[in-house]
Parts: C-alpha cells; structure tokens; sequence
C-alpha cells in the first residue's frame, strides 16, 4: 500500500512539474507580433488623454503613458505597491501601438505588455511582501448606515466626480478596492457586512485624492470647497471609519530599466 501510494505522488509530481513548463512556456511566447514605441509628443489642446485603449483584434494603444503606469497596467498593482527606478518612469511618456498576431484576452494582453517591457524597456522587477501602512475599514459607532439594494438587477461602483463614488447593488469587496485608490493605500475590511448595498459618497478631495481634475468634465460643479473630508463623509453618511494599522502588502520593485530602443 504504501509503495503504491509513493508511486501515485511522484506521478502526480511529474504531471504538475509537465503542466508547469507547459503554463511557463506559454507565458513566455505571449508577445506582439508588431509594436512601435515613441516619445510622446508635447502636449496640445487636442492631446489631453492619458492611458490605455483596447480596441479590439489584439490591439493595445497608449497615449501619454508612462512606464510606472505600464508596470501598473500590466502587473495589476496600485501605484503605492511600487517602488525604485530613476525618475523618468514617471516623467517621461510614450505612446505605443501594438498588435497580436491574432485576437487576445485582456489577460493575454496584459502578458504581452509585460514581454514588451522586458524586451523593449529591459526592466527587471523584484517581486515580494512587505509591511506598509494600510487602513482597515471598520463600521462606526452607531453602526453601519448602509442600505441593501433590493431593486437592481446589476452591481455598479464608480468616481462620478472628483469627491464623488456612487453604488448600486455593491459589495463592500469593491469599495474597499476602490478606497485604496483613492486613499494611496490598501484597505482591509473589517466591517463584517455580506450585503449589497446603494448608496452615494461625496467629500471634498484633498490634492491628489479623488480622482482626476477632469473627471468631472468642463462643466460640472466642483466639489463643495467647505464640505466634508473622506473619513468624516464616511462616517457621516455611511456609518463606516477608516482606521490606520500595517500589514503585509505584495511589492513590486524597480531592479533595472532603460529607455527603450529606437523602432
């Protein structure tokens, strides 16, 4: 018995240890067929977009972009979880146009854009954990303010302003991530709620926080220059608290890059 259940793991092993050079080797040949780098040009009135578009057949354009949100984009990490690299990883901006040799997942692309930065950019990253500040998201006292959706047939979470998050049928899983965005750290839930929840948040952004100057678009009204800040309008209007702690955080740091090479 005991020799057969030896020979069931070592073949288990080498069907694990096959099936790993078979994902490995995968990974490794994800890479646009064609793909042109240039330095962005200076910004003019018709040149204002900034970011990443997916049109569709393997394609993956950017404008203004620079290598910090490369990195970002394609090791789905928030700004704060990276860190190292000289100062024009942020600075600088490219645009790239890109395509597959045939159509592509979004995650396929993201592996793609990993293999270009490698090639292109030489960049070496160190992946690991490190304690860092975090906030951890409790419910206040007085209790939660938070009211099930009941009525909407879909889930929805998204900044419609600067200051401004609205909700429908949402678990607090999603606004959690979307705090972290805006707050420059992770946010751990500790509320307990298994809900999903409406509801509407709005404040007034310190500089940086809150999303971008021109989410609102030209016309909108900015937020309330004497309102509440993010941890006062979730108590207030929601029932929750920010609380600060540390605790692990996956890292991803700048060993090495260059710029990239001429197309």
């Amino acid at each position: 018995m005991e020799r057969r259940v030896r020979s069931m793991v070592t073949s288990m092993s080498r069907t694990l240890v096959f099936a790993y050079v078979l994902l490995s080797a995968s990974a490794g040949a994800q890479s646009f067929e064609v793909a042109s780098i240039k330095p962005s040009q200076p910004q003019s009135g018709d040149r204002q977009i900034s970011g990443f578009i997916t049109p569709g057949g393997g394609r993956l354009n950017t404008l203004k972009t620079s290598v910090r949100m490369m990195i970002t984009f394609a090791y789905n990490v928030k700004d704060y979880q990276l860190s190292g690299g000289p100062g024009w990883t942020n600075s600088d901006t490219y645009d790239i146009t890109a395509k597959a040799e045939g159509n592509a997942t979004p995650a396929e692309m993201k592996l793609m854009l990993q293999a270009l930065l490698k090639d292109r950019f030489k960049l070496v990253l160190q992946h690991g954990t490190k304690d860092a500040p975090i906030y951890e998201l409790m419910v206040a006292k007085g209790g939660s303010k938070l009211q099930e959706d009941t009525t909407s047939s879909i889930m929805k979470m998204g900044m419609t302003g600067r200051g401004r998050i609205t909700a429908q049928k949402a678990p607090i899983t999603a606004f959690v991530s979307t705090l972290g965005v805006i707050a420059g750290r992770p946010v751990v839930d500790k509320t307990g709620l298994q809900g999903a929840y409406a509801f509407k948040l709005e404040w007034t952004p310190d500089v940086g926080e809150g999303g971008p100057p021109g989410l609102d678009g030209p016309n909108a009204v900015p937020p309330d220059p004497g309102g509440p800040s993010l941890f006062t309008a979730l108590q207030e209007q929601l029932g929750l608290r920010l609380q600060s702690a540390k605790g692990p955080v996956e890292s991803l740091t700048i060993e090495s890059v260059e710029r990239p090479s001429e197309n």
